[in-house]
C-alpha cells in the first residue's frame, strides 16, 4: 500500500485497512496482535472517536450476520461495548483534568 493509497483513505477505511493488517499479524504472533490491537483501539478512540464507534458497531453487525452471537446477546453485547468506549472517554477526560493541575 502506497502513501497516496493511505491517503485517500477515509477514517473509516484507514480504520477497516489498520484492524485488517492487525489481524494478519496476530495469525503470526497472537500476542503481539493482540497488543497492537489494544494500541490500534486505544489511539482511534483518542482521535477519530467516530471511526473506532463505526468499527465497533460493525464488528457487532458482522458478528451478527454470522450468526455467531444470537441477536438478543448482540444487542447487549453492543450496548455494553459502546457503554465501554465512553467510560474510557471519560477515563481519559478525568486523566487530562489531573494531568493540567
Amino acid at each position: 500500500m502506497t502513501t497516496e493509497d493511505c491517503i485517500a483513505l477515509s477514517d473509516d477505511e484507514l480504520l477497516d485497512a489498520t484492524y485488517d493488517a492487525v489481524c494478519k499479524v496476530a495469525e503470526l504472533d497472537e500476542d503481539l496482535g493482540e497488543k497492537l490491537s489494544s494500541l490500534v483501539g486505544e489511539w482511534s478512540e483518542r482521535f477519530a472517536p467516530e471511526a473506532a464507534r463505526a468499527e465497533l458497531v460493525r464488528l457487532h453487525e458482522g458478528l451478527a450476520a454470522l450468526r455467531l452471537v444470537r441477536d438478543a446477546l448482540a444487542e447487549d453485547k453492543l450496548h455494553d461495548d459502546l457503554e465501554g468506549l465512553r467510560q474510557r472517554q471519560a477515563a481519559r477526560q478525568l486523566r487530562d483534568t489531573l494531568d493540567r493541575r
